[in-house]
Parts: structure tokens; C-alpha cells; sequence
């Protein structure tokens, strides 16, 4: 009962904001009832109604254990794009794995946030039933969907700790020579360990009469007789490498060795990095017991001298080999012919669980339309563990319907483990995966060097093996971003005019690409900006390489010029603009920025009006991707983070404004009309930020063919050149242009006062002739009579 009441509070908490759009949209399109997953039953008036008779008929799934403010997010996520199926690859799988591990971490910690909880502690004398009636919902689960992508699961440590070392039923047994000493038992162990025994041991209680007895421990042990496996050992990357170098990086690659078996990537070395991504996969025959342990090396490759070892870690082969775990090939998460998640394993689903079953003394399963019994067992098969073309196929062929008992049987596979209670042998399998291993070094005891992140296949020689999975590195795109800053607009006027003493601001704009500063960009100025207007039609270039699937561009660089090699650099696609104010004398100054991720961006205003600093919070919506839409024009704010010039200059423009009122001589100004919360925002850190402007831009992204075969100019020049602005008159550089200066700035403010001085002038200048000459006059008058 308290569960139902708690889902009325989050009902009503959830439903109260939205009734009004809910009703104008019953308004605008009267549709047949549907089971939606919000529906009004009923109206119910629950005031004076005891709370044990409170039977309210709905689901409480989703609504009790999740926050609110979970809830609320998902309307403003936007539905997941189907992604291309060329562009897809193993890459595609790991990062989206990686990207569902962060946003399952996010509902984790959410979920963790006692101030999320709307519904988690309240008094139930709290409760007050609103005026009106309240609205009973049905909430339905929400269907399971297949993924577009499908993921493998991501390991944070070794493989061994997530399935109790591989010891289900084989166990090492260190062997030791002679007697142990007291003092120091640990260096004692290791100097007399000469070997390792496996297997198990198990005491039973024998009668008298118990002469011919079944020693069931003995029952699923396969025979201990030499067999040949094909090993697969897939090195994905390494991270946090221990630096060996003096610069303070490495040169890293792997060798990988088995009892005298080696391999290794030593030519393919790559420099200058901790974080390094191999992408190898290195191939070994080995033979059961005599190689039984796999060790995989980084090394630091050094010109001159021996290459140093940065760490290693240690795998015990035959332990997975002979798990009931199943650690040969990990399971897939889906069953698929073809393409980028093409099943990985020798045998198909059908034929592991029969082995399975028969391992563990279980008759074959039994399929049947929706479900698999196994024993006693009936697993259910929901309907999102097959591909929807194959279930939306009206006549099925044979091929289709061995298919689909593939999909049953993987779905099984996937949760063998419920079968504990009808088999004890019962336990999880080993899933497609990536494990995470500590690199250790021996000179170093029990400090990780690093870590490497790889998963290990194998396959009995007798039994023809799939190809190997290809995880080498993806190659970068090439991409010409273009972008034409149009206009500014709202930019705070920084400056003070010397001749009229107005507030104005001589505006241009900086442009790059994060990483690539090397080729910064930036526009002409537009010269006396009284009102914060900047027009602009300038045209940016910039090139990068980019990996889609990261979401990453590369680029390469020395570090120095004393390195011999580049250095490979990654980070994240980000458009950098920037307004700055033109000073004659002295340094320039900075207004304002936008930093876009253009994967990830907000979605630009169509006016300057609809523009508000809002849009420069983290995550504002809508959100879109240059990559997909290609092209993007609009208005985005440009901010600042607040400093002290700021509160000064916001001083000096209410003062001004003041002044303005009292001699009503020109009308307010933009700023001056928006309220504070349309000129700046706190974020999550407690920095506030101003908005100094507006920047209308418009975005172009090509590849670089496209490019090629439809070229454009920067700024303002061919191919394909743009309008030179038509700028005010007032636009100029008064250095350069004094006569401008003097029209604009001092004749048309102070033409009466000029006017009347140059009367004054002429008038003086008339007296004092006079006044020079008169006496000359007088005394020609006299002396000729």
C-alpha cells in the first residue's frame, strides 16, 4: 500500500506541469483510445478515503525506484539515429559499449542523489489531495527495443576476478622442494615453488559395503590428454603507461610469449604516447598442459640500446580453457551472419548449448515458438532477442527458422546461469568482452606500470577456426569545415569614442579548431560600433582529420624541435569563436567566446531575439551534429566568464544609462531592456557567465573530395566570393580617415557650435582689419587733406 501511495506523489509531482499540454493536444487531434503510457482512466475523488481502501490501478514500475529528474530528461532526448551499416565496424561496438557503460554510471549516481529521490523519504501526513480530481494514469512498461548497435561488455579489471579465477573445478596447488623457513615466508615460497599442480580434490564417506562406488567428482572432467589450441590474443590499447623516456613519454608496442613462442609489434611501434591504440591481434598454436601460461609484454622502443620493459601481465590459458565458465570465445550479444558483428564462434549457439547441456548430463533442449525448455526449465525468449525484418517475415523459409532457433538458443546461453537449480555444474559464461589487465613490473612489485585492455579467443585445432576479428585502428576522415560569420549583434561596447566620449567598440571575430591553433582565423573590423552591430560576410577554412566513431579529430606534431618523431594527438571535435575589441594603441581585448562540439551542439536561434544566453549552458536542447545535418546557420551567444572589469563597466553603463534618462536624449539600449536573467547564468561550479554578444554563423562541412571538386575562397575571395557588408557610414578607422572623423563625429554633433564659432571668427577678423587699418586711413586723410 505504501508503494501505491508513493506513486500517486510522483504521478501528481510529474503530471501537474504537463495537464495543460496534454489537454491541447486531446484539442488538436481527437484519435482512438491507445494504450499509451499516458492515459487518463479515470477521475477519482480520494478525500476522506481511508488509506488502506486507496486501491489505485496502476503500475508503479518505472516511477517509484526512478528519479524524477531522470524522467523529466528523457522528453528532451531526442530519438536514437539509425546508424549507417557500412559505417559500422568492431570500433562501432566498443564505443558504443563505452558510452552505455558512462550513461548507466550517470543513472547510477543519480540514483545515489538523495536530493534526485522526489518520492524516496516523506511524511505520509505531508500528502494533500489537490482540489480537483485526481487523475488516475495507467503506466505501461515501456517496450524492449533491440539495439541498434550491438555492445560487449566492458571489464574494469581482470577477467579472473569476475569469474573466481577459472577455479570452478580445476585448482593450482603450488609445488614446493624442501622445508619452509619462518623468517621470511614469502621469499621462502618463491625460491622453493618448482612447479604447479591442477585439479580437485573431494573426500567422500565409504561404507564397508560401499566397494564399487561412482566417484562423482570425476563426472564433466574432460581427458588430460595433450590437445593443440589456436590462442588469439586481441591488444585493443593501452592506458597510463609508467613514462620510461626522459621527455616523459614512451614509445610502446607488445610482445606477446608462450613456453618459446614470441610476437610482437616492435616495427609498428608508436611514438610518443601513454595512451597508445594498438589495434593487434597476435596469433599462437600452443599445446595443453606443456604452454600453458600466456605473458604479454609492453615494451619502450629505445634507438639505441635494449628496449626497456614498461610492464607485463600473466594469463593463465588452461584454467579458461577447462572452465565450465566457458572462456574460449565470449558469447555475442546478438546472433548475426553477416557484417560487423558476424557471430565470432567456431560452433552456433545451437550446437554450444547442446554441448553444454550434455557437459552437464542434461538431455538436448527442447525449442519451441517462444521459449526453450531445458530439464525442467522454460526459458522464455522476448521478442527483442531476434531482428525485427526476421519476425516481421510473413513466410519463413527453412533457413529462417534455424535462425531463429539460434537466437533462442543464444538468448539461453546468455542466462545458463539460472539453470544452477536444476544442475549445481550451472554457472554464467563468458560474454563477448574487453577485460582491463594490470601491467606489472617485476622491479616495481605491486605497482601497476599501466593498464592494457584486450580479450584472448581460442579455438581447438580441430575444428576449422572463424577469421579473426579485424580492430585495427580506424582511419581519419578528412573534412573542410566552413564557416561564414555573417553578423554580430548585442556586443558590449568596451571602448569610449575620444571625440564624443560615447561608449563604442571596433569589432572582429577569431575562429579554430581546438588542437589546430595553428591555423587560426579572423575577420576584418568593423570600425565605431555605437550599437554592437558588426557586419562581417567573411569566410573561414579550416581542415582537420577526424574519427567518427571516437568523435575525435587527430592530429600530429612534434613536441619539440629536438624530437625525431611526431607525436599522434586526439580531443574532441570543438569550433572556438571568439569577439574581440580593436585597440590602435596597445593590446586587443577580449569580449566574449562559444565553444561548439560539433558533434554535440546546440542548435543555433533563427533570430538575434531568440538568442539567449540560455543556449550556452551545458547540454541546452535542442542539441544537433554538423556531422549529420552538414550544414547549420543561425545565431548563437558569445559569453564571458565574470570578472571585476565587468562589474566596473556594468557600473559605468548604469551611470551612463542614468544620464541618458535625465537629458532624454537617446532611447535605451538592448542590454538595457533584458532582464538579468537573459545577461548571464551560474553553472553547476558557481561561475557566472555574461553574455557579450551575439554571432550569426553559418556552418558548411565537406569532405575533402567534396572539396576539391567545388572549392570556395577564404574571406571574401574566389571561388564563389562573398558581398563586401554594407557597413554604416560611421564604420571607418579615424587614424586613417580623419576627414570622415571630423564629419562624423565632430561636425555632425557640434555643426551649431562650429558654425557659430566661424561666424565669430570671420566677425573678429573683419573687426581687427578695421581696427589694423583705420588709423593708416586717418592718417592719409590729414596729411593729404
Amino acid at each position: 500500500m505504501l508503494c501505491r501511495v508513493s506513486c500517486t506523489f510522483h504521478l501528481k509531482t510529474w503530471m501537474t506541469g504537463r495537464r495543460r499540454m496534454r489537454r491541447s493536444l486531446v484539442r488538436r487531434k481527437k484519435s482512438p483510445k491507445q494504450n499509451t503510457p499516458l492515459r487518463t482512466v479515470m477521475s477519482m475523488d480520494l478525500r476522506g478515503l481511508p488509506l488502506k481502501d486507496t486501491k489505485i490501478p496502476i503500475n508503479p514500475m518505472n516511477l517509484v525506484t526512478g528519479p524524477l529528474k531522470a524522467v523529466m530528461k528523457k522528453e528532451e532526448e531526442l530519438e536514437e539515429e539509425e546508424p549507417e551499416k557500412e559505417e559500422l565496424d568492431w570500433w562501432s561496438k566498443y564505443y558504443a559499449s563505452l558510452e552505455e557503460l558512462e550513461k548507466q554510471e550517470e543513472k547510477d549516481d543519480d540514483m545515489d542523489d538523495p536530493q534526485d529521490g522526489e518520492g524516496g523519504n516523506f511524511n505520509m501526513s505531508s500528502l494533500e489531495v489537490e482540489e480537483d480530481n485526481a487523475v488516475i494514469v495507467d503506466i505501461e512498461p515501456p517496450k524492449p527495443k533491440r539495439k541498434n548497435i550491438s555492445t560487449l561488455k566492458l571489464y574494469k579489471s581482470e577477467l579472473e576476478n569476475e569469474f573466481s579465477q577459472f577455479m570452478d573445478w580445476l585448482h593450482t596447488f603450488p609445488i614446493y622442494k624442501g622445508k619452509s623457513n619462518c623468517d621470511d615466508e614469502e621469499d621462502d615460497d618463491s625460491e622453493r615453488t618448482m612447479g604447479k599442480y591442477k585439479g580437485s580434490f573431494l573426500i567422500y564417506p565409504i561404507g564397508s559395503e560401499d566397494e564399487d562406488i561412482d566417484f562423482q567428482i570425476t563426472n564433466g572432467i574432460p581427458k588430460n590428454s595433450p590437445i593443440k589450441i589456436l590462442v588469439r590474443v586481441y591488444v585493443v590499447k593501452a592506458t597510463n603507461l609508467a613514462p620510461t623516456d626522459p621527455n616523459g613519454k614512451a614509445d610502446p608496442y607488445v610482445v606477446v610469449k608462450v613456453g618459446q613462442q614470441q610476437v610482437d609489434s616492435k616495427e609498428r611501434y608508436i611514438p610518443k604516447q601513454l595512451n597508445p591504440v594498438f589495434g593487434e591481434v597476435f596469433e599462437l598454436t600452443v599445446s595443453f598442459p606443456l604452454e600453458t601460461e600466456l605473458i604479454l609484454s609492453v615494451f619502450d622502443h629505445d634507438l639505441v640500446g635494449s628496449d626497456d620493459v614498461i610492464g607485463e601481465t600473466r594469463i593463465d590459458l588452461e584454467n579458461r580453457f577447462y572452465s565450465r565458465h566457458r572462456a574460449l570465445c565470449g558469447l555475442s550479444l546478438h546472433y548475426d551472419k553477416e557484417g560487423y558483428n558476424m557471430w565470432r564462434d567456431a560452433k552456433k549457439p545451437c550446437t554450444l548449448l547442446a554441448e553444454v547441456c550434455r557437459k552437464n548430463g542434461i538431455p538436448s533442449p527442447e525449442y519451441r515458438e517462444s521459449a526453450v525448455k531445458v530439464l525442467n526449465k522454460i526459458f522464455k525468449i522476448p521478442n527483442e532477442d531476434f531482428p525485427e525484418e526476421l519476425l516481421k517475415k510473413n513466410k519463413k523459409t527453412e533457413e529462417d527458422y534455424e535462425e531463429m532457433d539460434q537466437h533462442r538458443a543464444l538468448s539461453v546461453l546468455h542466462r545458463w546461469e539460472e539453470m544452477r537449480e536444476f544442475s549445481l555444474g550451472a554457472c554464467p559464461l563468458v560474454p563477448e568482452h574487453v577485460e582491463v589487465r594490470s601491467l606489472l613490473n617485476p622491479d616495481k612489485p605491486g605497482l601497476p606500470q599501466g593498464y592494457v585492455h584486450m580479450w584472448i579467443d581460442m579455438f581447438p585445432v580441430d575444428v576449422p577456426a572463424p577469421p579473426p576479428v579485424n580492430i585495427k585502428p580506424r582511419l581519419p576522415i578528412s573534412y573542410e569545415l566552413r564557416v561564414i560569420i555573417w553578423n554580430t549583434d548585442d556586443v558590449v561596447l568596451d571602448d569610449v569614442n575620444p571625440f564624443t566620449g560615447e561608449p563604442s567598440s571596433d569589432i572582429y571575430v577569431k575562429g579554430w579548431i581546438k588542437g589546430l591553433e595553428d591555423e587560426k582565423q579572423e575577420t576584418d573590423v568593423h570600425f565605431n560600433s555605437l550599437t554592437g552591430e558588426g557586419n562581417f560576410n567573411w569566410r573561414f577554412i579550416f581542415h582537420f582529420d577526424y574519427l567518427p566513431t571516437e568523435k575525435e579529430i587527430t592530429y600530429k606534431k612534434k613536441e619539440s624541435i629536438f624530437s625525431l618523431d611526431e607525436s599522434e594527438f586526439r580531443q574532441p571535435a570543438v569550433l572556438v569563436l571568439q569577439v574581440w575589441d580593436y585597440d590602435r594603441i596597445g593590446s586587443n581585448d577580449f569580449l566574449g567566446s562559444i565553444e561548439l562540439r560539433l558533434s554535440d551542439m546546440v542548435r543555433a536561434a533563427k533570430s538575434s531575439e531568440q538568442c539567449s544566453v540560455k543556449m550556452a549552458k551545458d547540454k541546452a536542447s535542442p542539441r544537433f551534429s554538423i556531422f549529420r545535418s552538414k550544414r547549420m546557420k543561425g545565431w548563437w551567444p558569445l559569453i564571458k566568464l565574470k570578472s571585476q572589469e565587468d562589474i566596473e563597466r556594468e557600473e559605468r553603463e548604469a551611470e551612463l544609462e542614468k544620464k541618458q534618462k535625465k537629458k532624454k536624449k537617446k532611447k535605451q539600449s538592448k542590454r538595457s531592456k533584458m532582464k538579468p536573467e537573459d545577461l548571464q547564468f551560474v553553472d553547476s561550479s558557481g561561475n557566472t557567465f555574461l553574455l557579450m554578444g551575439k554571432v550569426e554563423a553559418e556552418f558548411q562541412l565537406v569532405t575533402a573530395e567534396e572539396a576539391e571538386t567545388n572549392p570556395v575562397g577564404k574571406a571574401r575571395k574566389e571561388p564563389e566570393p562573398l558581398d563586401k557588408p554594407n557597413r554604416p557610414k560611421t564604420s571607418f578607422n579615424w587614424f586613417v580617415n580623419p576627414m570622415k572623423t571630423f564629419v562624423f563625429f565632430i561636425w555632425k554633433k557640434y555643426k551649431k557650435y562650429i558654425i557659430a564659432l566661424i561666424i565669430l571668427v570671420i566677425l573678429a577678423l573683419f573687426l581687427f582689419l578695421i581696427l589694423y587699418t583705420l588709423p593708416t586711413h586717418i592718417s592719409q586723410l590729414i596729411v593729404n587733406g
